[in-house]
């Protein structure tokens, strides 16, 4: 979620920001995190005047196509989410490295085959845990490369079991040092060793110091933390990939990967790794983590080692390979012109004569929409071409845990400034600009304005659909032909908000939505995705291998930009360009917070999977 420093809600009051003119600048805040308050900032403890009765709910205003129709159920139909691709794309391994594989008394082995060097194992830990209540069919196949380990559980215990966890122990690198790709959102991301790089971690680092013995390095989980359920370890010899596939829509769960080392004895040059797979326990919410009595489960461990001469993306062909015969590739348009974006309300601005915090220069609830409207087509002549609008109906200034608010288009109609003057929205895409709004808090229900209540979006309840679509058709009927998903890695899992966005995208076929914070490869097959561009150094080269032609939206933030510069909103105009052109040449679209910075060139994103996958690992599928 965008969550403004105190700084860029003054610069927006003052309409300047010093002699750069850099205006507002946006961080995404963990969504349980609420907008900061002035410390003296007063705010109302009931609606606004001019607002409905808090339980009212919205006057019937609607556009005449806005309330026709329907709100029945969606119908969430697996086999056509999960449609393979039209052509058989399948990318083929090649035998970069000889090596053996081998599984005895349930423990995993892999060597070098030329000078019977160990890569991974023998160690002392089996892959099952021998006391577990499930005790898996485990059956190795050898690879070129390394190896697929099928693991089959039958529950036949008669009760609903945990699965547990694997443990992949005895990984031996190079000490001290390795590197790590577990291609996270570091925008988001709380764990102690991210790094700038979101898609590398090197061991040992500032915040992660080598250790001489034992070094806990840290879970990620997937799908929300991870964009796909593997992680590659490289050191000067090898790249080792590790991917567990399994298909996600229909066994809906996690899976957590939870790596550390250990000294290996004798040898100070290596360090022995192991990962635990961890699957969620019994009272995992949202999350079916346990096996039905009589019920089977089927799961692939893929590994697979290179030369470091070779790239590393050679280790996860298989996990490309089944990840796209279960969901395809991008199911959407791609569009590389850059977003100018802006926000017409702050928590920090909430007062008793401000009860939406609104900035006070062109504030819609006092003025209506002929001011925002008209600073928006400015965008025009500073060389965009899309618009989104963030708060379009203000936030919560008393419950401000709860922002950015889900009525984000309803709220309107209780306000009669924004109510009497909603139609002048419509001048924006009749301009030839492409309009958008931020959809707050996309998978959370609140029923009424400001009040200290959300609750997660279920899909099968009636009249969360029937809210959820009353947004949706407000923002249709007021010309959207974007919607952002704010907080969209709030959804139950994954796969709720795969399944939830193919209805929005049938309700509203003519929108394109982009989801907030930065999705799993499974949810990013169906729409943009959104992130802060500066942690990035370079293109997402996973996303690019699984996903040729996506989209990801790059917030582009000058104070990031320039982190060692406390005058970084003083930066001139070609800098603040070196910045955006630098987001679009990494494969983002820059959206650029409406600042005065006027576009110098197209800036248009990239198309870095054209030079990011190597040649012989393009499938015949990719429209090169």
């Amino acid at each position: 979620m965008l969550n403004l420093p105190l700084r860029y809600s003054l610069c927006l009051v003052l309409g300047a920001c010093g002699g750069g003119a850099s205006g507002p600048d946006a961080s995404l805040a963990d969504a349980s995190s609420p907008d900061a308050s002035l410390a003296d900032a007063s705010s109302p403890d009931a609606s606004p005047p001019d607002a409905s009765p808090p339980d009212a709910g919205p006057p019937d205003a609607s556009p005449p196509d806005a309330r026709a129709r329907d709100v029945s159920l969606p119908d969430f139909s697996l086999p056509d989410a999960a449609a393979p691709p039209v052509c058989e794309d399948v990318v083929a391994e090649r035998s970069l490295l000889l090596v053996s594989s081998t599984l005895a008394a349930g423990r995993l082995g892999l060597n070098h085959a030329s000078t019977g060097e160990d890569i991974l194992g023998p160690s002392g830990s089996p892959l099952v845990d021998p006391a577990a209540p499930l005790q898996p069919t485990l059956t190795l196949h050898d690879r070129p490369n390394g190896f697929d380990l099928e693991i089959v559980y039958e529950n036949g215990t008669g009760l609903a079991q945990p699965l547990g966890m694997l443990t992949l122990r005895g990984l031996k690198l190079d000490a001290p040092s390795i590197v790590r790709r577990t291609f996270r959102d570091s925008a988001t991301s709380t764990d102690p060793w991210s790094s700038a790089d979101p898609e590398v971690v090197t061991f040992p680092s500032p915040s992660a110091p080598a250790c001489t013995d034992f070094c806990y390095l840290g879970p990620t989980s997937y799908p929300r933390g991870m964009y796909s359920p593997l992680t590659v370890l490289s050191d000067t010899r090898y790249h080792v990939g590790i991917a567990l596939h399994y298909p996600l829509l229909e066994y809906r769960h996690s899976v957590m990967f939870d790596l550390k080392s250990e000294s290996v004895a004798g040898d100070p040059t290596r360090r022995a790794y192991w990962l635990d797979l961890v699957f969620p326990d019994a009272g995992a919410a949202f999350e079916d983590g346990v096996l039905a009595a009589g019920a089977t489960r089927s799961y692939t461990l893929a590994v697979r080692v290179v030369p470091s001469s070779e790239h590393w993306l050679h280790t996860v062909v298989p996990y490309r390979n089944s990840f796209r015969s279960l969901y395809g590739g991008v199911r959407y348009e791609r569009d590389p012109r850059p977003v100018v974006g802006a926000l017409t309300a702050f928590g920090e601005l909430c007062a008793e004569d401000n009860p939406y915090g609104m900035l006070p220069l062109n504030r819609a609830d006092v003025r209506g929409w002929s001011p925002w409207v008209d600073e928006t087509l400015t965008a025009l002549t500073e060389g965009y071409e899309r618009a989104m609008l963030w708060t379009p109906t203000g936030v919560y200034c008393t419950n401000q845990q709860h922002n950015y608010p889900s009525q984000f288009m309803t709220q309107m109609l209780a306000v009669p400034m924004m109510r009497d003057t909603q139609d002048e929205l419509l001048r924006i895409p009749q301009a030839g600009l492409d309009s958008g709004f931020w959809w707050g808090r996309a998978t959370k229900i609140m029923r009424s304005w400001d009040v200290d209540e959300s609750v997660p979006l279920d899909p099968e309840e009636a009249e969360h659909v029937a809210l959820a679509y009353a947004e949706l058709d407000r923002a249709v009927a007021l010309g959207a032909t974007t919607i952002g998903l704010d907080a969209f890695a709030d959804a139950q899992g994954d796969w709720m908000g795969y399944e939830w966005l193919q209805a929005l995208q049938s309700r509203a076929p003519g929108v394109k939505f982009v989801t907030e914070a930065f999705t799993s490869d499974l949810v990013h097959s169906l729409a943009p995705t959104f992130t802060e561009a500066a942690p990035y150094r370079g293109p997402h080269e996973l996303a690019d291998f699984l996903l040729p032609g996506n989209e990801i939206w790059g917030q582009v933030r000058y104070d990031q930009a320039f982190p060692n510069d406390p005058q970084w909103f003083n930066r001139d105009n070609l800098e603040r360009q070196a910045e955006i052109a630098r987001t679009a040449s990494i494969g983002m679209v820059p959206v650029v917070m409406h600042d005065s910075t006027t576009l110098l060139s197209s800036y248009e994103a990239a198309e870095t999977w054209r030079a990011t996958i190597p040649v012989e690992l393009q499938g015949p599928c990719e429209g090169r």
